[in-house]
C-alpha cells in the first residue's frame, strides 16, 4: 500500500506516540479516589483514638476503634469497584486517542489510511490487562495505607501518644498513598500506551521498530544509550540498516527490557516501514 501510494524510501521510521501528563493525571485522579474514605475519616480516626486512649487507660479496650476500622475498609472496597467503570472509560477513550494518532502518523510517514483496517476490538486484550494491573494496584495502596495508618493508631495507643501526634502519621501516611496512587497512574498509562504502539506495529506487519529514549533525569543507562536505534520486534536484537541491506547489531532487548515495561520506564517504540528489506 505504501508503495501504491508513491513511497520510495526504503525505510520509513513513524513517529513515537507518547500517552499525555493531562492524560495520567486524568487516571491519577481516578485512582487517587479509592483513598477517598481514609481521607474523609481522618478526623473521625483521630476523634476516635482520643477516645479511645482515654478509655485503654481504664480498660484496655479498642473495640470501637477496630471496628472503625472495618466500616472504613469496606467503604474502600465499594469505591474501587465503583471505580472499574471509570478506570475503563478512561482506557478506551486512550485507545481512540491512540487509534487515531496511529492513523495519522502512517498517512504523514506513508501517505497510507488505516481509517478502515483498524478497530478497536484488536485492543481489548491490552485493556483487559491494564484493568486487571490497575486495579490490583489500586487495591494494594489503599491497603497500604490502611496498614499505616493501624500502625499510628496501634503504636500510639500502645505508647500514649497524643491524638495530634496520630493525626499528623495518618496525614502522612494518606500523603504516601496519594503520591503512590500517582505514580502508579504514570507508570500504568505508559504501560498501556506502550501495549498499543505493539498491538498496532505488529497488525501492520511492522517487523522493525526505533527505540525513543523518555528523557528523563535519572534514566537507566542502558535505555539511554538505545535512544534512536532500530530493534526487531520479535527478537529484541539491534537492526543497523547499511548501504546493502540490514544486519544485526551488538545489543539486544530482553523480553522484560522492552520499552515501557520495566517499572516506571517511559521509553517508546516507533513503528518502522522496511520496503523490501531482508534482515540478513
Amino acid at each position: 500500500m505504501a508503495q501504491r501510494a508513491g513511497t520510495r524510501r526504503r525505510v520509513v521510521a513513524f513517529r513515537p506516540i507518547r500517552v499525555t501528563k493531562s492524560q495520567a493525571e486524568e487516571l491519577a485522579r481516578i485512582n487517587r479516589r479509592a483513598l477517598k474514605p481514609w481521607q474523609d475519616a481522618r478526623e473521625r480516626i483521630v476523634e476516635a483514638y482520643a477516645a479511645e486512649l482515654a478509655r485503654v487507660i481504664q480498660t484496655d479496650s479498642i473495640d470501637d476503634l477496630a471496628q472503625l476500622f472495618e466500616d472504613i475498609a469496606e467503604m474502600v472496597q465499594a469505591v474501587v469497584l465503583e471505580l472499574t467503570p471509570n478506570m475503563r472509560d478512561w482506557a478506551l477513550k486512550v485507545e481512540r486517542w491512540h487509534r487515531d494518532k496511529w492513523r495519522g502518523t502512517v498517512l504523514a510517514g506513508a501517505n497510507v489510511d488505516l481509517q478502515y483496517l483498524i478497530g478497536p476490538a484488536e485492543a481489548q486484550e491490552q485493556i483487559s490487562t491494564f484493568l486487571a494491573r490497575n486495579t490490583a494496584l489500586v487495591r494494594d495502596t489503599t491497603a497500604q495505607a490502611q496498614g499505616r495508618i493501624a500502625d499510628a493508631v496501634w503504636r500510639g495507643l500502645q505508647s500514649r501518644t497524643p491524638a495530634r501526634k496520630v493525626g499528623k502519621e495518618i496525614a502522612e501516611a494518606l500523603g504516601m498513598g496519594r503520591k503512590r496512587a500517582n505514580r502508579i497512574a504514570a507508570d500504568q498509562a505508559n504501560k498501556l500506551g506502550a501495549a498499543l504502539d505493539g498491538q498496532r506495529q505488529r497488525e501492520a506487519g511492522l517487523d522493525v521498530f526505533k527505540y525513543h529514549h523518555s528523557g528523563k533525569l535519572h534514566p537507566r543507562s542502558w535505555h539511554k544509550a538505545r535512544d534512536g536505534k532500530y530493534y526487531d520486534r520479535d527478537t529484541g536484537r539491534e537492526v543497523v540498516f547499511t548501504g546493502a541491506g540490514q544486519q544485526w547489531g551488538d545489543d539486544k532487548i530482553a523480553d522484560d527490557d522492552m520499552p515501557g515495561v520495566p517499572p516506571f520506564c517511559a521509553c517508546a517504540t516507533a513503528g518502522v516501514l522496511v520496503i523490501d528489506g531482508v534482515v540478513i
